[in-house]
């Protein structure tokens, strides 16, 4: 989650509790000291946690400077809530939305979320999905362009053949959003694609192996 501190500004937040839920430890240090100054950024916070297989923990969290937008961070955290190492995501003025993180059998990590492309004359983004290895360095970067507003993938499962099946949100213009899927093989390139939905507004926000196919 977030703290506040001073001026309304809100940091990332992470409590470890026992089975009962008393606090073992709590932790602010999730991004870079010397970057964040309470000075510089304003609303932030934890979007996904993990216990990676080497039992120490992910977290992905988000700062947003007010004027560089939204930056993002994999943190790498032993059990006792110390960090090992940080990545830094951002790559233009507006910056990625990075939804979700997991962890695939090689102990890589996948960050599926969208990237902006443009504020005006309309706001448009396409769907993208970050590999980084397992020390937070980035392996590769795929986008799926839509130029649509309100696009993105939203969770990544890796598939018996070592891909990926990605599901999220598209928009296309009509009113409503579309559930979006994206199969891929081990390099995010993609292999097949299916837009689902109705009248009504329809999205993709989760997806799960299970048996011989996938819960969405």
């Amino acid at each position: 989650g977030h703290t506040s501190s001073l001026y309304y500004k809100f940091y990332p937040y992470l409590i470890r509790t026992d089975s009962i839920g008393d606090t073992l430890w709590t932790t602010t240090k999730l991004s870079p000291i010397p970057i964040l100054n309470p000075g510089d950024y304003g609303n932030g916070g934890c979007t996904d946690v993990i216990e990676a297989r080497d039992s120490s923990i992910y977290i992905l969290s988000q700062v947003a400077d007010y004027d560089t937008a939204t930056v993002f961070f994999l943190c790498k955290l032993q059990l006792g809530g110390d960090t090992i190492w940080t990545s830094k995501f951002k790559w233009n003025f507006l910056g990625p939305d990075l939804y979700r993180l997991s962890e695939d059998l090689d102990g890589n990590i996948l960050l599926p979320g969208r990237i902006h492309y443009s504020l005006q004359p309309t706001f448009t983004c396409g769907a993208s999905l970050i590999k980084t290895d397992t020390t937070g360095d980035t392996l590769w970067v795929r986008q799926y362009p839509f130029y649509t507003n309100n696009s993105g993938f939203t969770s990544v499962v890796q598939t018996s053949d070592s891909g990926y099946f990605l599901t999220g949100v598209t928009y296309w213009g009509a009113g409503n959003t579309n559930c979006y899927f994206v199969r891929t093989n081990a390099f995010g390139d993609t292999l097949w694609t299916l837009d689902y939905g109705g009248p009504a507004n329809d999205g993709g926000w989760g997806i799960l192996s299970s048996g011989n196919g996938y819960l969405l």
